[in-house]
């Protein structure tokens, strides 16, 4: 019980940002046409934000697969770093370990990465119940953002910032519980540098790619890796 109250308290950032941008998504996905069972659907398999964004552009412009499998690829290309750090840190039974991967997203990796439970907590058990937490607001804020599409419907222009408002919360609860801001300020400076010479819509992968091998380069210096 202690567990599933710290892991609850600690998603609590993650439900106020989910249950916006969850049903901001399926608003839009709602007002596009998409059926009742596809938009949950696609809330709890895809479990993706940035990508069931993009979708729902992607199928109102009736895009080829073979673009969206693409684009899906790229937008979750990321997520490897992010995995790649919990390969050690994921020890549970099998099962709960395929879900953890799974639901390893951008708002669940910032909370766990930056976990410091105290003694009477079960760290791999807070791990998991973090991720279904997070998943379940998830699913829970699409399948009501539908029916509220269809029962109240309004203009949905500028509705999809929720998604960069809920990453500024998430990175000021990092940094506030950080000793160090470097990651932080890397990662903000290298980003700025890759959309001047990249561009903003193929910035992310380069600015991931420096900033995680700066970071390890810095960690093998200092001993950390």
């Amino acid at each position: 019980m202690d567990t599933l109250k710290y892991s609850f308290k600690q998603s609590i950032p993650t439900l106020f940002g989910y249950a916006f941008l969850s049903l901001a998504y399926s608003i839009l996905a709602a007002t596009e046409g998409l059926s009742f069972f596809t938009t949950v659907f696609m809330s709890f398999i895809c479990y993706a934000g940035s990508l069931q964004f993009a979708l729902l552009a992607m199928m109102s412009s009736n895009t080829s697969i073979f673009s969206i499998i693409l684009i899906a690829l790229i937008l979750g290309f990321r997520q490897i770093f992010y995995g790649l750090s919990f390969i050690e840190k994921f020890k549970m039974n099998k099962l709960k370990k395929l879900y953890c991967i799974f639901a390893l997203t951008d708002e669940t990796y910032s909370i766990l990465v930056s976990l410091k439970p105290p003694k009477n907590v079960d760290i791999y058990k807070a791990y998991f119940q973090i991720s279904l937490l997070n998943h379940s607001y998830w699913v829970l804020g699409g399948l009501i953002g539908y029916l509220v599409g269809q029962m109240l419907p309004f203009s949905t222009q500028g509705i999809d910032f929720t998604m960069t408002a809920l990453f500024i919360v998430l990175l000021l609860e990092n940094m506030e519980n950080s000793k160090s801001y470097f990651s932080h300020t890397t990662g903000i400076i290298l980003s700025v540098l890759c959309i001047i010479f990249f561009g903003p819509d193929k910035f992310i992968i380069p600015a991931i790619s420096v900033t995680v091998l700066l970071l390890i380069f810095k960690g093998k210096k200092e001993g950390e890796i």
